[in-house]
């Protein structure tokens, strides 16, 4: 999985997920790489990412060892094109209707046709965003509420065009990272 934006919520949600498949998979699979599309504009560091993590550890909510190995799965990237092999991208960028579209219609033309584009949006409608890749059956909003560390909810929005299978994965997922799924279509 891959994120789009390092801002504070996607911080945490990159922090849930390397959690969770710590947790699945003490073998090591399970990499993420970030993919931080706005680095120019300053969003959050692997820097910044270690010290939440150490404020874990610190309050007991993490082993040191846990600490260090969700980062030794981190992988920070400044172009997309170095993520092209994700099976799932979630885009956390600010609630910006046009730049959403953007992101995901460059997303749709270079990530390989398998891969699930997602949008952890909480206020704009699925199916333009889905339109908007060029891949509507394999786009999905898998919505984290917030903070996600304490709450264990994710909403998963289809569009009209989203595939059963799109739909089917993302509660994977879902449940992979140990969070109660609500769906919804529109």
């Amino acid at each position: 999985e891959i994120m789009i934006e390092m801002g504070l919520a996607s911080r945490e949600i990159v922090i849930e997920c390397l959690n969770a498949q710590t947790e699945i998979d003490q073998k090591g699979k399970g990499h993420i790489q970030l993919g931080a599309l706005l680095v120019e504009r300053g969003y959050i560091t692997m820097g910044q990412l270690e010290k939440a993590l150490e404020k874990r550890v610190e309050k007991g909510k993490l082993s040191g060892e846990e600490k260090r190995s969700i980062m030794e799965r981190l992988k920070a990237v400044d172009r997309l094109e170095e993520v092209k092999d994700a099976d799932l991208v979630i885009e956390a960028v600010f609630e910006n209707f046009d730049l959403k579209k953007e992101v995901f219609a460059q997303l749709g033309k270079m990530m390989p046709p398998n891969t699930i584009l997602a949008s952890n949006t909480s206020a704009l409608p699925a199916t333009p965003l889905a339109a908007a890749s060029g891949r509507p059956d394999k786009f999905i909003i898998i919505h984290f509420h917030q903070p996600p560390q304490v709450m264990r909810l994710i909403e998963l929005v289809r569009a009209i065009q989203t595939s059963e299978e799109t739909a089917k994965t993302a509660r994977e997922f879902c449940k992979k990272i140990d969070k109660d799924v609500c769906e919804l279509k529109v």
